[in-house]
């Protein structure tokens, strides 16, 4: 079994073990902030583990046992915890009381953490924004004849880091997509880049101008330049891109490539570019409205926040997020759009996709052929 890459700890920190004298389960309780996947169940391996034990996920409400994994001296250890993958994710919902506990032995070799941890301490040691952790929870030994779901709860913010879990936010359904020939895509793409916003002023003819020079540009490069290769790119404001940019930059400098400052306008010499860079399938192309390529960062990710569009993009730990996602964090007029391996060309507008009933367009490429 393997730990799907894009999962991310919910305790980051650990708070250091002291008590080894308890019979029975022991662990806490949290309350999910939107809906996730636990991947993996760990303990905290800080020292080194001597023995292993079983950790556990409980429905509140059933007391229904939802998963478990015996976390040992052989679990892979990852930060400060031992890890085991769960046969097959696990969905927690948003709202749903659920609870986590450790099987624990009196005189046990490892001792672990009873203590209460501050508000301060959990906002830098944990993932705040996918779930509360709440406190406590136990059963003794004794008591465990018919059930061993811990239903004491035994103090509030108690017992941080006992246990441990990974969590994956997954993306949201796809956006609807309609298909078109090259002659409707490179038009509707034109309308909505250019459409009046609803507050404020007309564009500029110069303005529109620029846009529609720039959105050729890009399309020339993805459809009839990159063949073979998958590719991200967003056609937006140049201030939109350069936070992008500044927040990609600060996790790994090296992540605008030399592509900062090339032109969208020679297609031919910025897919060559491209190439060369070693990253392109991996990446995300910045385009602002003026044609200016901005850079090519790694793929943004999506780390928290109760949806993918509820703050800033991340670039060091998540899920990659997809192309609508993508399109959803702009503020205003923008497209994502992604070339596929097979050809086709998918196309997301950021107003568009923060409607209620967002539609993407798809612009396939015939089989075996190259779309001239």
């Amino acid at each position: 079994l393997k730990e799907d890459p894009a999962s991310r700890a919910f305790f980051c920190g650990h708070w250091p073990g002291k008590r080894n004298d308890y019979e029975g389960e022991a662990g806490f309780k949290i309350l999910p902030e939107m809906d996730f996947e636990i991947t993996a169940l760990g303990r905290c391996a800080e020292p080194p583990l001597m023995e292993a034990a079983l950790v556990s996920v409980w429905d509140t409400k059933s007391q229904e046992c939802l998963a478990s994994a015996l976390v040992g001296p052989t679990s892979r250890v990852d930060g400060f915890y031992a890890w085991e993958p769960l046969m097959e994710p696990l969905l927690l919902k948003k709202g749903q009381e659920y609870r986590m506990s450790q099987r624990c032995r009196a005189n046990m070799l490892d001792r672990w953490c009873d203590d209460y941890a501050t508000k301060e301490e959990l906002s830098g040691k944990s993932w705040a924004a996918l779930a509360s952790f709440i406190g406590g929870v136990c059963r003794e030994k004794s008591d465990c004849e018919f059930s061993s779901f811990p239903h004491l709860s035994d103090g509030q913010l108690r017992r941080a880091g006992i246990v441990n879990f990974k969590a994956i936010l997954r993306p949201g359904p796809e956006p609807e997509l309609r298909r078109v020939d090259r002659e409707a895509f490179a038009r509707d793409l034109a309308l909505q880049l250019t459409a009046v916003p609803e507050a404020g002023p007309a564009l500029a003819v110069e303005e529109v101008e620029l846009r529609l020079a720039a959105l050729a540009g890009l399309l020339a490069l993805l459809v009839d330049e990159l063949q073979g290769i998958s590719a991200l790119a967003l056609l937006a404001p140049q201030e939109e891109l350069e936070i992008i940019v500044a927040s990609a930059a600060a996790v790994n400098p090296w992540g605008q490539v030399e592509l900062a400052g090339a032109s969208v306008f020679d297609s031919r010499a910025l897919c060559l570019a491209a190439r060369r860079s070693g990253m392109l399938d991996a990446g995300l192309l910045l385009v602002s409205f003026t044609g200016e390529v901005m850079g090519l960062v790694l793929r943004p990710r999506c780390a928290g926040g109760a949806n993918a569009a509820g703050g800033p993009m991340v670039f060091d730990q998540g899920r990659p997020l997809q192309p609508w996602e993508i399109a959803q964090q702009l503020p205003g007029a923008g497209l994502a759009m992604a070339k596929q391996l097979a050809g086709d060309v998918l196309a997301y507008d950021a107003r568009q996709m923060q409607r209620g009933n967002p539609i993407g367009l798809h612009l396939p490429c015939p089989d075996g052929t190259q779309i001239l």
